[in-house]
């Protein structure tokens, strides 16, 4: 079933009536803007289970990041409202990094597209119901499925895959990253300020963002870290990133001159001496760091272009790292 073609309000109600088909009783189904699950059921064992729906139209795979978020918000949700397990819903594709993740939880179930896809076809009633609203949606739109053009990878995730790990493309990584980073946030944040420095032989270039108000997001970052500039910072490792990386970009950090929030770029991610540097940054000098990977820049750039909030997935790093903090 092509579940693209219906909206939001239509493709819940679907996932309602094939949770029913599957002896599920539907116990509360909040409207949307609610806070909270927005399905409760009682499954066939007589469990209570909370159900989260998600349904990214422009999006093909469901970003990693972007379930951890969904995970935590629904688990936030289990300690207003009792229950025994929940449930992921989505229209959309899991990547095999996104179900790792998902395996360190044991109460968490997932339906991604392919597993939607079985029900609907063991359920041939609804089936039907639902074919037969997208044939009429699409003959009122006239949608003539041949001028469909599938969307061709954005080119500033096919120059991040061709830049080379390493001294030879360090320029280069440090450009794409730029570019990247103004593609995904200028508006509100200003034009960066480029500074150059020499690092190990190297000539680093720091970019510093103004965070201009007006954004929930970034509004949210700025009074909650009392900052108003992001500092960028760029290694291009062909390893992990270990706590000296972090120690360059954290001698930047100045919350005197309200510059507490860094972005560190890299490759391959952190290793756990750079976690702890990192914990370290926050709770001793309360400057804030949020590693972001190839993955992550890739995984924004398609939330973008997919009409989403990029943010979404720094935030979700953030709430993860404040989630396991402790003294």
């Amino acid at each position: 079933m092509d579940f693209k073609s219906l909206n939001y309000e239509q493709f819940e109600v679907l996932v309602a009536k094939l949770l029913q088909a599957e002896g599920y009783e539907i116990k509360k189904n909040n409207r949307y803007g609610i806070s909270g699950p927005d399905i409760v059921v009682e499954n066939p064992s007589g469990k209570t289970e909370l159900v989260e729906v998600k349904h990214y139209k422009k999006q093909d795979v469901l970003p990693a990041s972007l379930l951890r978020k969904i995970v935590a918000d629904i688990e936030r949700y289990s300690q207003l409202e009792s229950s025994d397990g929940f449930i992921i819903v989505t229209s959309n594709a899991i990547s095999e990094r996104g179900l790792l993740e998902l395996d360190a939880f044991n109460n968490a179930r997932i339906v991604d597209r392919n597993k939607l896809n079985e029900l609907v076809d063991r359920h041939s009633s609804i089936a039907n119901e639902f074919e037969a609203l997208i044939s009429y949606q699409a003959s009122v739109l006239e949608i003539d499925s041949s001028l469909v053009v599938k969307p061709k990878e954005n080119k500033l995730i096919t120059e991040l895959k061709n830049t080379p790990l390493g001294k030879d493309g360090w320029r280069d990584y440090e450009d794409v990253c730029v570019k990247i980073l103004n593609y995904l946030f200028l508006n509100p944040l200003s034009a960066p300020k480029v500074q150059s420095r020499t690092e190990d032989g190297l000539d680093i270039r720091d970019a510093v963002y103004a965070i201009r108000p007006g954004n929930q997001y970034w509004d949210i970052l700025r009074s909650e870290c009392r900052t108003r500039f992001m500092v960028a910072e760029f290694k291009n490792y062909e390893e992990e990133i270990g706590q000296k990386e972090v120690e360059s970009i954290r001698q930047y950090l100045y919350p005197k001159a309200m510059r507490s929030f860094g972005i560190l770029c890299s490759r391959k991610g952190p290793k756990d001496s750079a976690e702890k540097k990192r914990r370290r940054s926050w709770v001793e000098d309360e400057k804030l760091i949020a590693f972001v990977t190839d993955s992550d820049l890739i995984d924004m750039i398609n939330l973008k272009d997919a009409g989403e909030e990029p943010f979404e997935v720094i935030d979700s790093h953030l709430e993860e790292f404040f989630s396991v903090l402790c003294p």
